[in-house]
């Protein structure tokens, strides 16, 4: 006899569950022959819970729907890669080949005078090996930070996601033991995310900002649009923004542990256990852990309008001194 699955999940995946997930794990549960035989073993080992999750977890994994997601989803990778690499490329032709630099005529001419080749033959190796040199650099830069930035939010999003299971597991009748120490490990893990990209993120934000700022000064201080300064604007909207809202919602829900253990069960906890929520309510309202950027604060929504309000207001600006011109 299977005992019921929303207390056997609940007594197996304890400690970093919140309100929906019993139910969504048994409405999966339901629709997997697999899983369900695996539940009949329950009752043959009842005490060895971290073998039974192990199982459960491996067969998680080995699911075909779980496999097909992955699979589109390294096929997106890809693709979004290689549409940025090509774009990268052609954009460095169409600058360098087009139209060569001015120095490198210059290079060629002292490198020709240096090995005694012909003057054209070292320009063309100047131009080649510099076009090169900017392909490769690009690529990988462009590789680096279109995974810094998804890898970042996604971390950001998982620490939420853990606070606010923090919070409904302190507002309920759980374990207030396993929920303090749930929220130690996300705040140690915030904190050690904060160490790790607290010096990167000044150059991610800063070349975001600054790229569109150029693109749109140039296009109302010259009255021309060109295509290429239109897809400058673009970072605004697709790291600048997802950042700071990835940033506020992480504080949020940090926030929101002491809002929602406020409305927990004080009267039937013990003077030990209501201790253990006061100290997880004073931690839920500390600053330490959170996104911020060196020099400029903290990464939430009111810093993002701040910045956006300000790079409106210089657009503005030049706006009125193109009119009085």
């Amino acid at each position: 006899m299977v005992p019921n699955l929303s207390r056997m999940m609940r007594t197996v995946i304890a400690p970093c569950k919140s309100s929906a997930w019993p139910v969504m794990v048994e409405s999966s549960l339901k629709k997997s022959r697999s899983l369900a035989l695996l539940l009949s073993e329950w009752h043959h080992d009842v005490t060895d819970r971290s073998s039974l999750s192990r199982k459960l977890l491996n067969q998680l994994r080995g699911s075909k729907a779980l496999g097909r997601n992955r699979a589109r989803a390294h096929r997106l990778r890809r693709s979004l890669y290689l549409a940025f690499g090509w774009l990268t490329v052609v954009s460095i032709l169409r600058m360098d080949v087009l139209v060569p630099p001015v120095w490198a005529r210059s290079m060629a001419g002292n490198l020709a005078r240096a090995s005694g080749l012909d003057e054209d033959v070292c320009f063309s190796l100047v131009h080649v090996t510099k076009t090169v040199l900017d392909v490769v650099g690009s690529l990988c830069c462009l590789t680096a930070f279109y995974t810094f930035v998804p890898c970042v939010l996604l971390m950001y999003s998982a620490c939420a996601f853990a606070h606010k299971a923090v919070g409904e597991r302190l507002m309920g009748s759980g374990s207030v033991v396993q929920a303090v120490e749930l929220q130690n490990a996300v705040l140690k893990i915030t904190i050690a995310i904060d160490s790790v990209i607290t010096d990167l993120l000044p150059h991610v934000l800063v070349a975001t900002v600054f790229m569109p700022l150029i693109t749109t000064s140039q296009m109302v201080v010259s009255g021309d649009f060109n295509p290429f300064d239109f897809v400058g604007g673009v970072p605004i909207l697709s790291v600048f923004v997802p950042l700071f809202e990835a940033g506020d919602d992480l504080a949020a829900s940090r926030l929101q542990v002491a809002e929602l253990a406020g409305f927990g069960p004080w009267l039937e906890r013990s003077p030990r256990q209501r201790g253990l929520v006061v100290g997880a309510m004073r931690c839920a309202a500390g600053v330490g852990g959170l996104p911020r950027f060196r020099g400029f604060g903290s990464i939430n929504r009111h810093a993002c309008l701040q910045a956006l309000k300000s790079w409106f207001s210089f657009l503005q600006m030049l706006l009125n001194l193109r009119k009085i011109d």
